[in-house]
């Protein structure tokens, strides 16, 4: 039996919180049997249990979580999906040639996961705020433009122009002079991440049996089946989908190749200057040094987002998440030092030593898909609804997982704690200003 502690977060997500009320599913009781049981109702379960009933229609599937759709990991990201900005290659030139084939592969995993989330919004008729605004990637010091130039001439070689703004032109356009210079690309997709759950969550096909609010506190194999048990209840299911992407963890799987960081996000009242933000309409940016920068929206009703800050394996209170982002917050916009945020929270992410997801087949019939360092909501609908076919149709794991990677051994505590501790204090000392 593997005994399972779920993670409990210490605030609501601001994305639902702005969202009207609505009535959550019932939780599971007593004793039930599925053909397939899909734990985690994220981007990545909603996507196997819908891709599982579409293929075997017949079929009933139960779809898991522990608490409401909205308030997991997948409702409480910072909304982007894509840069479509180029690898910058290093060292010789295989290697470049090397980085931008994985980068390739990555982009068309993508690009298959939004044209899932595009398509079904639409059949659907759910608003998610699913845009093509596009994003900046901006430095606020000479490395940062470095690594800028760097992006810039990686998009020349293959004949595309992304010229870099000036301080000027950045501030024109989001209203900071807290940057040097950004890249803008136009292939940046912006959702309301909660209102995307919300509208999947939905939306599921008639042989999909949504619980929320329920936690399964035991994971074994009996016989053929596998049984989840919790409080009151037991799910015999022939076929498990664990789409519980950093909380894998609790059931004692993926521990030596996962780490949970929790990273954090306050959004502001709508602001009275509709200037203040700058003259684009909506806009997103994240940092030229990913490590240590920060995610920012403009959003819609004139409301700034700030995603940022990280901590391993345990959530910051609230009140010093506050007061750390309206640092940040400030520092960009000091003409607003006298504007709070509205909402503030946190989220975990799970991190893989070498960048790349776990995915496929761990024991008969008990599939995983986590491990996505941060950019998981096209990643893991792709993910979701390929290891759905998977299930139903084994033999393409191989192709797959060459294809992906597969998420390398990372040491034990507290080497590990260690570890990511010192990259993490290292990469902010690189990143200089950025990571203010």
């Amino acid at each position: 039996m593997k005994r399972v502690i779920y993670p409990d977060y210490l605030g609501r997500s601001g994305w639902n919180a702005m969202l009207p009320p609505r009535q959550p599913n019932g939780a599971a009781q007593g004793r039930l049997a599925v053909r397939y049981a899909v734990i985690g109702a994220g981007v990545t379960g909603l996507a196997a249990a819908r891709r599982l009933a579409e293929l075997a229609p017949n079929s009933q599937v139960a779809l898991i979580d522990a608490k409401v759709v909205e308030e997991s990991a997948s409702g409480r990201n910072s909304g982007f999906i894509g840069s479509g900005l180029p690898a910058v290659g290093h060292g010789k030139a295989a290697d470049a040639a090397a980085a931008l084939e994985k980068q390739d592969i990555a982009a068309k995993i993508d690009q298959e996961g939004l044209a899932w989330l595009k398509e079904l919004s639409e059949r659907h008729g759910f608003e998610c705020g699913l845009t093509r605004i596009g994003s900046f990637k901006a430095a606020a010091t000479d490395r940062g433009l470095e690594m800028l130039r760097g992006v810039s001439a990686a998009a020349a070689a293959q004949g595309r122009i992304l010229p870099i703004l000036s301080e000027n032109e950045v501030f024109a356009r989001t209203g900071m002079r807290f940057y040097k210079g950004a890249i803008f690309s136009d292939n940046t997709h912006l959702i309301q991440p909660a209102a995307l759950v919300r509208g999947l969550a939905g939306s599921l096909p008639g042989n999909v049996t949504l619980y929320e609010n329920t936690r399964i506190d035991g994971l074994e194999k009996v016989g053929a089946d596998w049984i989840l048990s919790g409080d009151g209840l037991r799910i015999a299911a022939r076929s498990v989908v664990l789409a519980s992407n950093a909380s894998t963890k609790s059931f004692g799987l993926l521990n030596d190749r996962l780490a949970t960081l929790y990273t954090y996000v306050g959004i502001t009242p709508k602001l009275s200057d509709p200037a203040v933000l700058g003259s684009d309409e909506r806009w997103g940016m994240t940092s030229a040094q990913r490590a240590g920068g920060s995610t920012l929206r403009k959003l819609a009703d004139n409301r700034f987002m700030i995603r940022s800050l990280y901590t391993y394996e345990r959530e910051l209170r609230n009140d010093r998440v506050r007061e750390l982002l309206l640092e940040k917050f400030h520092r960009r916009y000091p003409q607003l030092v006298g504007v709070d945020f509205e909402y503030v929270w946190g989220g975990f992410t799970d991190m893989t030593r070498n960048g790349k997801p776990f995915w496929g087949r761990l024991d008969d019939n008990l599939y995983v898909s986590a491990g996505y360092n941060g950019s998981g909501v096209a990643k893991g609908t792709a993910l979701g609804r390929r290891l759905a076919e998977l299930v139903l149709a084994p033999g393409r794991e191989h192709e797959m997982t060459t294809a992906i990677g597969r998420a390398s051994w990372m040491p034990p505590e507290p080497f590990r704690k260690i570890g990511l501790s010192a990259i993490v204090k290292y990469e902010e000392h690189q990143a200089g200003r950025d990571a203010l």
